[in-house]
């Protein structure tokens, strides 16, 4: 499926964005445990959460895999090593400081001095750890850290991959910083096929996933339709959808943070016209529009969240001197 094979053939360093209850954490645990079969010699997992207890739920579940599937079952940890939900190593695995898997908190100061093959931060971003300025800078200090304890690549290894799993909690989420700012590849999967002729396609700024963007594309018949049908109906999608606010459905299930910041924030850097005057002569009629002709991309715009963007006028008509 697609999920999976961005994973395995997507950038060393990517963001996979999906609406709540898509199964990000099942999917990338298999994800882990696959690498672990094909080279459980030199392959290390760091499995990062919010809080310790979010990652060694996920380290538990793998644990579960490999008793319970047949074909893992060789990576079952030895009885003289380790083989806590902690920190566990594979059946095959050499003696080594660091475990195959380890679970920590993103905030715990045991990260630092850690080594991983590929780290997996799933779902850090909480609205407890991200709700002021202070707690989102401290959080955006704590990742830098995973950049730090991922090693080089070898050849004739597995790429090294550093992966975030979330739902944007917030206008200005931590992963759209670490796209902008740390170049960050990202993927979006939202729960409903958005309409491409609607400012809200625009919001994905070309990261939805492609089979989503070519699928309505091509039939605008599946606009606002589910896009796992099979998981999420229309029905449930809609009994969710009508016990939330309407910021939270665009942030938690269609992964529009722009939408958010509209509601949040009326007065925007974005409604301004900007353009270049000499002082001599001023337009009578001037037209704003914010699509991507309209974009000043070498002006800087500092606005909260979506906010990023300076308007020149699409139109201006009727220009006379600014003395009359």
């Amino acid at each position: 499926m697609a999920f999976l094979d961005y994973l395995e053939n997507g950038p060393d360093r990517q963001i996979i964005t999906a609406y709540r209850g898509c199964g990000k954490s099942f999917l990338t645990s298999v994800y882990a445990l696959w690498r672990l079969s094909l080279d459980p010699f030199r392959e290390k997992v760091l499995l990062v959460g919010a809080t310790a207890d979010k990652a060694i739920e996920i380290s538990t579940f793998m644990l579960r895999l490999v008793r319970d599937i047949d074909i893992l079952q060789s990576l079952q940890p030895l009885p003289d090593g380790r083989g806590s939900v902690n920190a566990w190593d594979v059946g095959p695995s050499v003696v080594d400081q660091s475990p195959s898997v380890r679970a920590v908190g993103i905030l715990s100061p045991s990260l630092t001095g850690k080594r991983c093959t590929v780290a997996v931060a799933d779902d850090i971003e909480t609205l407890s750890n991200s709700i002021t300025v202070l707690k989102q800078e401290r959080l955006a200090a704590a990742i830098t850290e995973l950049e730090a304890i991922r090693k080089p690549h070898v050849d004739n290894e597995l790429p090294r991959r550093t992966i975030f799993l979330g739902t944007p909690h917030l206008e200005s989420s931590l992963y759209l910083r670490l796209r902008r700012e740390r170049n960050y590849a990202q993927r979006l999967w939202p729960a409903r096929y958005p309409d491409p002729a609607s400012e809200d396609w625009d919001a994905y700024e070309d990261c939805l996933a492609p089979v989503i963007a070519a699928e309505v594309e091509e039939n605008t018949g599946l606009i606002g339709e589910p896009t796992d049908p099979e998981r999420f109906g229309h029905d449930e999608l809609l009994k969710r959808e009508m016990s939330m606010t309407r910021a939270s459905v665009q942030l938690q299930y269609q992964l529009n943070c722009r939408l958010s910041t509209l509601e949040k924030y009326p007065i925007r850097l974005g409604d301004l016209i900007t353009m270049d005057l000499d002082g001599k002569a001023l337009p009578e009629t001037v037209t704003w529009a914010s699509g991507p002709d309209q974009r000043i991309q070498d002006l800087v715009c500092i606005g909260l969240g979506a906010d990023r963007y300076f308007h020149r006028p699409m139109i201006t008509q009727g220009w006379v001197s600014a003395q009359e």
